[in-house]
């Protein structure tokens, strides 16, 4: 979860695809934004350092990782990505030495499938609750449980390893947690490591870009700190005006199939897996703002 600085929008229609942008370091620029509320909700949108103050991972988590399959208000995203996740790294050929997960969250859900491919996993965050979640879960004692997550992976990969026993060995994978504000014109923690084999990003940086100049921005900053022949995986969401947690709303870039495509073309990537689905929501008061849901594999070309 990787967030912008904070700004205030009038209310009225999302126009958030164009505009003046400087990274943070030069003192943020936003586009003229705003947005129209759902009716009779909380008519702020939530965005930037409110990830700090306003964004409660407790709530979070129970509303989105309570459980693979989810619930009919929240749509069939979850199962979703956690196939997704499993299929891309089943076949092996995504492994190496070193992960790094942008944007990770207060969840783990990320790295499950991909924990049994490579020795050391990096996780990062813009927000202080969070990071404090992921260690709370390193050390072994969250209150929020993750195994019917890893046993549905486990399940999937149909071996004999135990739930738990595989969440143990994922804790001992993850070296360390790093601070990031993508929108920093420096990432020292990230930057000061050594290049990574595969990075992942999930439902992050339409969380934080402000248009779609900045977007693919970031993630030409993202490759960069791959290794050449490493792999991209983004889990994204497509025509996104918001999302929710509890009663509040936080601020997402609205995406198509095309921006997220593009990133290839900006990046010199070549695109080896692209699919998505759309999501059957149970109420028009559901907590999602998205349509559809994707998941995305791309390879650094070797002579970057």
């Amino acid at each position: 979860m990787c967030t912008p600085e904070q700004l205030t929008p009038p209310y009225g229609v999302i126009d958030n695809r164009s505009g003046p942008i400087m990274f943070r370091g030069s003192k943020t620029t936003w586009p003229n934004f705003a947005w129209t509320p759902l009716e009779g909700t909380d008519k702020k949108l939530y965005k930037g350092e409110d990830y700090n103050t306003e964004f409660d991972p407790k709530v979070f988590l129970s509303t989105y990782f309570s459980d693979v399959t989810g619930h009919a208000d929240k749509g069939d995203h979850m199962e979703f990505m956690m196939d997704s996740l499993h299929g891309i790294f089943s076949d092996g050929e995504l492994r190496g030495r070193r992960l790094l997960d942008v944007g990770t969250g207060p969840s783990i859900h990320t790295i499950i499938s991909a924990g049994k491919h490579v020795d050391e996993i990096y996780l990062s965050d813009f927000s202080k609750p969070n990071r404090e979640v992921l260690q709370d879960w390193k050390k072994g004692r969250l209150t929020h449980s993750f195994e019917t997550f890893f046993k549905y992976i486990v399940d999937k990969e149909g071996n004999s390893e135990s739930a738990g026993a595989r969440e143990e060995e994922t804790r001992t994978k993850v070296k360390d947690i790093f601070f990031v504000d993508l929108l920093s014109d420096s990432w020292p923690e990230l930057s000061s490591q050594q290049p990574y084999d595969v990075i992942i990003t999930s439902r992050c940086l339409e969380s934080l870009a402000p248009t779609i100049d900045v977007y693919h921005s970031i993630f030409e900053r993202l490759v960069a700190l791959l290794k050449p022949n490493g792999f991209l995986v983004i889990i994204g969401v497509l025509g996104v005006p918001y999302y929710k947690v509890g009663e509040k709303h936080f601020y997402a870039l609205t995406l198509t199939e095309s921006d997220t495509k593009e990133i290839c073309t900006r990046c010199n990537l070549d695109l080896l897996h692209w699919e998505s689905t759309k999501l059957e929501m149970g109420t028009p008061t559901t907590e999602l703002g998205f349509k559809r849901t994707l998941a995305m594999v791309a390879k650094k070309v070797k002579s970057q």
